[in-house]
């Protein structure tokens, strides 16, 4: 799954895909909750193509992986929002194939309220941050994507019996 952008020049609006640079500039300017960027347009070179934030971002792995080069703060980062793209999708809470886009690129994997469905915006926005807390004070240095994901959905089950909604 690719993105894709319509040039806003009415003598090219041509769609294309961007670059692996602006693709991390989109998902960090989502972080920041940007509403608006310019991007250069691939086909007429000379335009700009104008993209709107899709909202609320609540995982940006381009964001977080800047803050800090260390290699187990990386791979911590890649395992656990791995897991957390594997748990909602498994669960049926994602509008989108949040998988494919975390293969596609996973360091620049990003997850945005329009991503979800009603549930799993309920979900992502009660229990994530939360979770993310939890993780932190796990022991192993760079735990396991299996570790992360069985932690999540666990969390998952958690919320849904706690509302009294059905998972």
């Amino acid at each position: 799954m690719t993105q894709t952008i319509q040039c806003s020049n009415p003598r090219c609006s041509q769609a294309f895909s961007p670059s692996a640079e602006q693709a991390q500039f989109i998902a960090e300017s989502a972080a920041k909750g940007m509403t608006f960027i310019m991007l250069e347009c691939h086909a007429c070179d000379a335009f700009h193509a104008e993209v709107e934030s899709k909202g609320d971002c609540h995982v940006s792995n381009a964001s977080l992986l800047t803050r800090n080069k260390n290699t187990s703060y990386r791979n911590r980062i890649l395992a656990s929002s791995h897991a957390v793209a594997a748990v909602l999708q498994e669960a049926g809470l994602t509008t989108v194939d949040l998988l494919d886009r975390y293969q596609q690129a996973p360091s620049l994997f990003y997850l945005v309220d329009v991503d979800l469905t009603a549930r799993g915006n309920a979900f992502v926005c009660a229990r994530l941050r939360k979770w993310y807390a939890k993780t932190d004070r796990w022991k192993e240095e760079v735990p396991s994507f299996e570790k992360f994901k069985a932690s999540f959905a666990k969390e998952y089950e958690s919320f849904f019996a706690n509302t009294g909604t059905h998972a």
